[in-house]
């Protein structure tokens, strides 16, 4: 019993980890995102000054 615990705890924790790293990735291309609208956005600007 006590092994199937343990098999289960490192499965959750692997899910866990997983699930992390995902959400770290999709909160890091949030912001590259966010800076490119932003850039598209500063050059248009500075395009239209010319």
């Amino acid at each position: 019993m006590l092994i199937l615990i343990v098999a289960l705890a490192v499965v959750l924790s692997l899910l866990a980890e997983v699930a992390w790293a995902y959400m770290q990735d999709r909160r890091a291309a949030g912001w590259v995102r966010a800076e490119v609208r932003e850039h598209h956005v500063i050059m248009r600007k500075l395009g239209r000054m010319r």
